[in-house]
């Protein structure tokens, strides 16, 4: 998340995009020094798929991230632009034109991403399970991000659908995705592994 903020800032000079990331980047982190270590043997650790699915995994959702944090940029900036007295949060923050085209193209980029990360997923889950779709919540949210993202970028270039409707979507999305990786990673984890 922290390259893909870098690489954006490097190019569009979206500094403002730092006050979403950084907190979210140690949020992660410290998530993950807590989060208990799978066994090195388990199976399901095995295969060709999983460092492919995880890294497609993790760079969508660095993209999508990068999404909603400008849909949540857009929202403020569209209420300080409402205020008659905007605050100093208003000249840090992109012009709503800028914070929309960089959701829109995060997103494009992210659900590319996400979409070959739920491929690699189905093949990886065929070669640990012996099926491609075992049903589980997991599987449904990770299903049901895919689609509002589907409808966010069909309502986008059928019917130039951006700006507030687009933010309040993209964010919606993202809530769906957090929800995958939070049951992915912290309450999918089996009993076993919990207990030190």
């Amino acid at each position: 998340m922290v390259l893909v903020f870098l690489v954006i800032s490097m190019r569009a000079r979206l500094e403002a995009l730092g006050l979403a990331v950084y907190p979210v980047a140690f949020g992660l982190v410290l998530v993950a020094n807590l989060t208990p270590v799978v066994p090195v043997g388990d199976p399901v650790l095995r295969g060709l798929f999983l460092p492919i699915h995880t890294t497609l995994a993790f760079f969508g959702y660095a993209a999508l991230f990068v999404a909603f944090a400008g849909g949540i940029l857009y929202l403020v900036q569209e209420r300080e632009l409402r205020s008659r007295a905007p605050r100093t949060f208003y000249y840090l923050i992109p012009s709503l034109e800028r914070c929309d085209t960089l959701s829109a193209r995060a997103i494009e980029v992210g659900f590319a991403l996400l979409t070959l990360a739920i491929v690699t997923g189905l093949l990886w889950s065929h070669a640990v399970h012996g099926r491609y779709w075992t049903s589980s919540p997991k599987e449904w949210s990770a299903l049901v991000a895919w689609t509002l993202y589907v409808v966010l970028i069909l309502a986008r270039q059928r019917t130039g659908w951006g700006g507030r409707r687009a933010a309040l979507l993209g964010i919606a999305a993202f809530a769906a995705v957090i929800f995958t990786f939070v049951w992915m990673n912290v309450l999918a984890v089996p009993v076993s592994a919990r207990t030190p």
